[in-house]
């Protein structure tokens, strides 16, 4: 059994281990400390019956107990119904459909076929001819002139996550876009939005449908261990008083609650400090030195041809044409083709699309796009309403994407980058469009709790050369001092 597929397996058994202990303390509680400690103590022992203490106990216990499950079952809920994954492309599906090659046993090289080239074997972009191409943060793309889908979905937002060349970043694994944010889980072997990291006591993904549901369990988790610790302790130490036999059930209790109210206590601050900067445990690895190159559309092109401090991509991109196909051009050097970027591919078909052309922007190293403020980032996870911090009805309103700006809201790292690169922030295909604005966006949100979508409707665009030329990326836009 290979390290996932034990993974797997043990995210399947624990949550059943983790509720039969649960019932494990509640019968100590109940019954070993309140029925026959409390209110029905032995004729031999010198202690009268104390029904306050045991009412009490009971009453504390089972809120606490009640608010934990709800959110553990809730939690697992989220997590079998709707983890976050992002759907997979039409050619992935198309993929697992061919015939597996057939391997040939025998000592004759002559024989053994040639392996047959999948999208895994390929190492270029959709569109990208051979010794094109870009491998940013690992992550190869096939070598294909068909359209792959879903480009649509990042080019009619203002701002979305990209590459140094100006394109999504691509999944090599499960064919497809990434939206922003999202991540590939290898346990799974699926993109997940938002990914946190896969947890083997909640069954599998913690991601941005469950990240409240996952904190407000540990939370619930941890003042259950402390509450438990706590009262075990103290009936432990009476009875080591009082020269009694210790109980068993006992020792296993106050274990159990001092081992797990520890881990509760680090998860619960780990988790808040996360939300609290708005990025997550796979975000945090690379936090202080991570740069993110932002896609950010541009409403009024520069066209006199002036040298910018930074590239353009203009979509919808362009069918790729073999080079061997297209006619005889002079050559153009770098800084002419900055805003020719339909010059290095040819059309098959017009589009009906309206072109947008995007700057490629990066942040400094370290600085987080999607910082709002430690209270904005809160509630982005959180809700807006009071109630939604303590009880896991609704959804994160991070988890709405529906958006005109971005798929989350922007931070003022934004605005500077936009500043920096004297690009106007108002868009005039959204200026007559109020909903898209990011305060708008937070008062539907707080109206929202609406089933979040965990995916994108997929789509054809055409793919090609279109936007890559133009001038090297300056570090301008990496010395600002934020």
């Amino acid at each position: 059994m290979n390290q996932k597929a034990l993974n797997l397996f043990i995210a399947r058994i624990v949550p059943v281990i983790l509720i039969g202990l649960v019932g494990y303390i509640t019968w100590i509680v109940v019954v070993q400390i309140c029925v026959s400690y409390l209110l029905h103590p032995l004729s031999t022992a010198p202690r009268a019956r104390r029904s306050g203490a045991a009412i009490a106990i009971l009453i504390i216990y089972f809120i606490l107990l009640a608010l934990m499950a709800v959110c553990y079952f809730r939690l697992l809920q989220t997590v079998v119904t709707n983890p976050g994954y992002v759907p997979r492309s039409t050619h992935w599906y198309q993929q697992q459909k061919q015939p597996k090659q057939t391997k040939v046993s025998s000592s004759d090289p002559s024989q053994e076929k040639p392996k047959k080239k999948t999208w895994h074997s390929h190492s270029r972009q959709p569109g990208y001819s051979e010794g094109e191409g870009s491998s940013t943060g690992g992550s190869f793309y096939p070598n294909i002139t068909a359209p792959a889908s879903g480009l649509e979905n990042f080019y009619t937002k203002d701002v979305f996550v990209c590459q140094n060349d100006g394109r999504p970043i691509w999944c090599s694994t499960c064919l497809n876009w990434k939206p922003d944010r999202a991540h590939h889980c290898r346990e799974v072997q699926r993109c997940v939005r938002k990914m946190d990291h896969f947890c083997p006591w909640v069954g599998g993904i913690v991601s941005e449908t469950n990240f409240k549901f996952f904190l407000q369990f540990v939370t619930y988790g941890t003042l259950y261990c402390i509450f438990v610790g706590i009262f075990m302790a103290v009936f432990v130490a009476e009875k080591r008083r009082a020269h009694d036999e210790l109980n068993i059930h006992w020792i296993l209790a106050l274990a159990f609650a001092i081992l797990f109210g520890l881990f509760g206590a680090g998860m619960t601050g780990g988790t808040l400090q996360l939300i609290l900067i708005n990025s997550t445990t796979v975000e945090n690895l690379s936090r202080k030195t991570r740069v993110t190159y932002l896609a950010v559309h541009i409403p009024r092109p520069d066209t006199s041809g002036a040298a910018l401090s930074y590239r353009t991509i203009t979509y919808p991109l362009r069918p790729h044409v073999p080079a061997n196909e297209l006619p005889a051009q002079p050559a153009v050097s770098e800084t002419a083709q900055t805003n020719a970027n339909a010059t290095t591919s040819t059309s098959t078909s017009p589009s009906t699309t309206p072109p947008r052309t995007f700057a490629i922007l990066a942040t400094a190293p370290g600085i987080n796009p999607w910082d709002l403020g430690f209270l904005t980032n809160f509630k982005e996870v959180m809700g807006y309403h009071l109630w939604d911090w303590f009880l896991p009805l609704k959804y994160s309103p991070c988890c709405n994407h529906n958006g005109g700006e971005s798929d989350f809201l922007l931070g003022p790292v934004v605005d500077r980058l936009r500043k920096e690169a004297g690009i106007s922030i108002m868009d005039d295909t959204h200026a007559d469009a109020p909903e898209h604005s990011p305060s708008r966006r937070r008062r539907r949100r707080r109206r929202g709790g609406e089933e979040p979508s965990v995916g994108r409707d997929p789509g054809l665009s055409g793919i090609g050369e279109g936007g890559r030329g133009g001038r090297k990326h300056r570090s301008r836009t990496r010395d600002f001092g934020f």
